[in-house]
């Protein structure tokens, strides 16, 4: 059959069955389409979060009261920094080039009959040199204004817009919740941060005005430091975080009461989601593979090679004999000793890469020991009983609660609750609707979907109250 005969054959069957052929040329262009989108979309966010970064300042750390978060602002409660803290980064930290104190406050701002809530900063001249951000009109705050407490602001464009429209606000006199101050000059545009927020919607003032007149003592809410040069970031991080751990009198061992952090984290966090997502569909990719390759083999198989897989396919415990246990035993055998093995690192882990590497722990070496030891055992299992989900969510969740996160006893608990679990819902699928079957692998579905949903439901409500 020539090359020419075999297309218009295919040609054919397509005209056939229009239908089909649309509809299958439609799931193939909407999963390619979504792969793409998903991809460029985590590259253009990594992107776009590395120039707004950028845009921050140079080589900046910013220090802020309160537990460190990777992401979001520290929490709340600890005490304030203070001027002499300030002063004494700029003593003691030799690879610090600019420290600059900052403080910020929702406050009602009027000019002329218009009015608007606004972030106002109090910042020190020093400020616009580390964020590289200069004035459009008029002039910045400058040292002298500092030291004289001197009654002047700067608008952000979008407060000009908001107060005085097309006017020059420059030398106009507007009121900050009770404070009167001249209008010396306006920003250049900076547009949206990285999370959205509009930088151009702020007021700055000199800091020893903001201070005594806003709010009437010396603390300080952030201090924003410019290391030397790039490659003295880390050492001028680790010497900020020196210095205010003594003025804060917080011994070894103790946790800080606040964060030094460095703006290149958001930048590392965003592509470590970006390469979960590439990782995640590279797995739809292969599911998608191997699919249909147990396809290919139904359909040149006979009825009974057919209905096997598609039973195997729901999973169950339809073995015979020890034989099959005895196949499964030594993948399980050595999974569960490699788990046993890490398990004091696996508690460290939870409370986070960081600390565990703090503690001597080689992360990527147990994450490789990890993900052999779940391959093992769930490679040997599947093989034998097909795939049976939900069992790994359910079980080990509950384990967590009622023997707490320790995994030398969660790991054999995991084992041994599973088993059981898995044995109920068999007897469950076996004798619910008798003499029909029903494969355990819906039994197991049919309660772990639920509980899946409910887990969802309660992370995010725990979020929301902690936000």
């Amino acid at each position: 059959m020539t090359l020419w005969s075999t297309t218009a054959i295919a040609l054919s069957a397509l005209r056939r069955n229009r239908m089909r052929s649309l509809l299958t040329t439609l799931g193939i262009v909407i999963g390619v389409a979504a792969v793409v989108m998903m991809q460029a979309m985590g590259e253009g966010a990594t992107a776009y979060v590395g120039q707004a970064i950028s845009g921050l300042g140079t080589n900046m750390l910013i220090a802020q009261p309160g537990a460190r978060r990777t992401v979001g602002p520290p929490t709340l409660g600890a005490p304030l920094f203070t001027t002499s803290d300030v002063e004494a980064i700029r003593r003691q930290a030799w690879d610090v080039a600019r420290v600059v104190p900052s403080n910020q406050r929702m406050l009602r701002t009027v000019g002329g009959s218009n009015n608007r809530n606004v972030s106002v900063n109090g910042v020190t001249a020093e400020y616009f040199e580390v964020r590289q951000w200069g004035a459009s009109l008029g002039r910045l705050i400058t040292p002298e204004d500092n030291r004289q407490a001197a009654q002047v602001c700067v608008l952000g464009q979008t407060v000009r817009e908001a107060l005085f429209a097309a006017q020059d606000p420059v030398g106009q006199e507007i009121r900050v919740h009770d404070v009167s101050c001249r209008v010396i000059g306006v920003m250049e545009p900076n547009g949206a941060s990285a999370f959205g927020q509009d930088q151009d919607d702020i007021i700055f003032m000199p800091f020893l005005t903001f201070s005594r007149r806003i709010v009437g003592n010396d603390r300080v809410g952030s201090i924003m430091v410019s290391a030397a040069s790039a490659d003295r970031i880390d050492s001028a991080k680790e010497q900020v975080a020196a210095v205010l751990r003594s003025r804060r009198h917080i011994l070894p061992g103790e946790e800080d009461d606040f964060a030094v952090r460095d703006p290149r984290e958001v930048q590392a966090v965003l592509q470590t989601v970006t390469g979960i997502l590439t990782l995640l569909l590279a797995g739809v990719a292969i599911s998608f593979l191997f699919t249909s390759v147990i396809l290919a083999i139904q359909y040149i198989g006979d009825v009974t090679t057919s209905f096997r897989i598609g039973r195997w396919l729901l999973g169950g415990l339809e073995v015979v004999g020890f034989l099959p246990v005895i196949h499964v035993l030594p993948f399980a055998v050595v999974g569960i000793a490699i788990l046993l093995a890490i398990s004091r690192d696996l508690d460290l882990l939870v409370v986070g890469e960081e600390s565990a590497a703090s503690r001597g722990v080689s992360v990527t070496t147990v994450k490789k020991l990890i993900f052999a030891a779940a391959s093992l055992m769930v490679g040997g299992v599947v093989a034998t009983c097909g795939p049976i989900g939900f069992v790994g969510l359910v079980v080990p969740h509950i384990g967590r609660l009622v023997l707490g996160p320790k995994h030398r006893t969660l790991a054999p608990f995991s084992v041994l609750a599973g088993g059981t679990f898995l044995v109920a819902c068999d007897a469950v699928g076996r004798t619910v609707v008798a003499p029909i079957e029903i494969p355990v692998g819906i039994i197991t579905a049919l309660i772990g979907g639920p509980f899946f949903l409910a887990m969802l439901v309660q992370g995010h409500t725990r979020q929301r109250l902690r936000g």
